[in-house]
């Protein structure tokens, strides 16, 4: 059986871009790790992108080699479901190309895609729900411009198609969410099937020897010029306002006035703009450090704090979701500080809630 199993090609689908932020922790890793574990003899990659990459991008990002192949296929803009139509009929000319596959598609527009593309020879499809697209377009694209808000409201309706025609199908599929919020949403919205649904495990990082994570706490703290002593509060996220940003630092300022030894390391790419925050705030220039770190290196920066910190705003969309964030809090052991607006991480132990 197990000889079959590793004969097989595995066919992965994306929508949202090989240059998303999560893209190296939730694909790429994931994917590697089934080509170590023997699942699948080869892995195609499949992205609908809007830009061109060259080949030297290509191999930058994702370093395909013999057993991870990608191809990088044109998408035009998304203006309704019949839009998705070219890129179904352009991956249905290379599926009727290939032998007996597997199919997984990240997200609703990947889902719906493959719905229409996949083959007799396609032996399974699974669509991995992320997240809530209709819900989070809507929850980011608020304002009170009467034009913008007509605009905004048809590509939420949009979304919501693509969403109920892919979530709701009568196929034979598989359906992979994040967390039980989300299956439960996904259920009574969009009357998916329960016996469709599974529970995503295989993007969930493997915990970090704990002699691995000491040595990284000491060479980090020393790299940063943060004192051994410190209690070390670590926010991994961008400055985004439905991330909560502001709450950060207030909850750190906060805990700064009650002990001196506090100190916020922050994670993210918006090093620029989330120093001015600190220092619009009064923050201590002693008492922060910001910086930007690629994927390889997190765990080794993360492993320099005592707690992380996760803060959202109440809304759907973050209740329903497993920010990747925690999934690398977890993965070095750090305990967690939120403010109950994520229902998967109120279910994880060694973790606090606050008001703030």
């Amino acid at each position: 059986m197990r000889n079959a199993l590793c004969k097989r090609t595995l066919i992965y689908v994306v929508y949202d871009g090989i240059e998303n932020s999560v893209f190296a922790s939730q694909v790429l890793a994931p994917l590697r790790a089934k080509l170590a574990r023997g699942t699948y003899q080869q892995i195609i990659l499949i992205s609908f992108e809007k830009k061109k990459y060259t080949q030297h991008e290509i191999e930058r990002i994702i370093s395909p080699d013999g057993q991870l192949l990608c191809t990088i296929l044109p998408r035009i803009p998304f203006a309704g479901i019949i839009t998705l139509y070219p890129a179904s009929y352009q991956l249905k000319a290379l599926l009727k190309k290939q032998p007996t596959h597997a199919i997984i598609a990240r997200g609703a527009l990947a889902g719906y895609i493959c719905l229409n593309a996949r083959q007799p020879s396609t032996t399974s499809l699974t669509i991995q729900a992320r997240g809530l697209l209709a819900a989070e377009y809507e929850f980011t694209h608020q304002t009170t411009n009467l034009i913008k808000k007509f605009f905004h409201k048809l590509r939420t309706q949009q979304f919501f198609t693509v969403e109920k025609k892919t979530y709701a199908s009568s196929n034979t599929i598989i359906i992979e969410a994040v967390s039980a919020a989300l299956a439960q949403y996904l259920t009574s919205t969009f009357n998916t099937r329960p016996a469709m649904l599974r529970r995503a495990q295989e993007d969930i990082p493997q915990p970090i020897y704990l002699q691995t994570i000491a040595a990284w706490k000491s060479s980090t703290r020393k790299a940063l010029n943060i004192a051994p002593h410190a209690y070390v509060y670590c926010y991994n996220g961008s400055i985004k306002a439905w991330q909560c940003p502001d709450k950060v630092i207030d909850f750190f300022m906060q805990q700064l006035h009650t002990n001196s030894a506090a100190f916020l390391l922050v994670i993210t790419q918006d090093t620029e703009k989330f120093t001015q925050q600190l220092q619009k705030k009064g923050t201590p220039h002693n008492k922060y450090y910001v910086c930007s770190v690629p994927y390889e290196a997190i765990y080794q920066y993360l492993a320099a704090a005592d707690v992380g910190l996760i803060f959202r705003e109440h809304h759907i969309v973050n209740w329903t979701s497993r920010p990747t964030k925690v999934l690398e809090y977890h993965a070095v052991g750090l305990p967690i500080i939120h403010n109950n607006t994520v229902e998967w991480i109120c279910s994880l132990p060694n973790t606090t809630a606050v008001e703030i």
